[in-house]
């Protein structure tokens, strides 16, 4: 997997008013466009994620889009949405909010198990946010960067926010102090944090 580069006459000047942003995706008459894809054995390209969207986990790249599809396969969910956040272990860790169809009560150990059929270890979202609603931008697409930003951790008092504990294992459900949550995973942005959480 890389990052697609283009070359051509007809690629924009640059941002307008904006140089320094120009000059991270332009160099040398080459645009770099952000998006990650493999090139299969027919010399077809696969778009696999947003360079910006990726998690680096313990050294492993995770694209964001690959958990979603999974996320998305179960029948109880209706939206998802994946990002990282910092993680003291791994650098970073796999955190996924989803809103799920009317009456249905899916659960952390529910999804995970769900997930761990058809991903990985390390792909795993270790904390599922249970949300009713994903913010959308203008067009209808999920802005992660408002779930994932310094101010969400803040929002996230009336969440239903579980996760597997360890190292992708499984255990009974029970109560975890939000400080340790907010240790482990460094949750602390602007003086804001979460303040329940069940921890699986």
């Amino acid at each position: 997997v890389g990052e697609v580069m283009v070359y051509s006459d007809s690629i924009f000047a640059g941002y307008w008013n904006k140089p320094k942003e120009t000059a991270e995706v332009k160099k040398d008459g080459w645009l770099f466009t952000g998006d990650l894809a493999r090139r299969d054995a027919n010399g077809f390209y696969y778009i696999v994620d947003r360079k910006r969207d990726m998690i680096v986990s313990g050294g492993y790249n995770v694209y964001s889009v690959e958990v979603e599809t999974v996320l998305l396969t179960h029948p109880d969910v209706v939206e998802a949405a994946v990002f990282s956040v910092p993680d003291p272990t791994w650098g970073e860790a796999v955190w996924a909010a989803i809103t799920s169809r009317p009456g249905a009560q899916p659960d952390a150990a529910e999804l995970t198990e769900h997930c761990r059929k058809n991903l990985t270890g390390y792909k795993i979202p270790r904390i599922v946010e249970f949300r009713d609603t994903l913010p959308k931008g203008p067009t209808g697409k999920i802005l992660r960067r408002e779930l994932s930003g310094p101010t969400a951790f803040g929002e996230r008092s009336s969440r239903r926010v579980q996760g597997p504990i360890g190292r992708m294992s499984l255990g009974e459900p029970h109560v975890m102090p939000v400080e340790k949550i907010n240790d482990a995973f460094h949750l602390m942005h602007e003086g804001k944090s979460i303040r329940s959480v069940v921890h699986y």
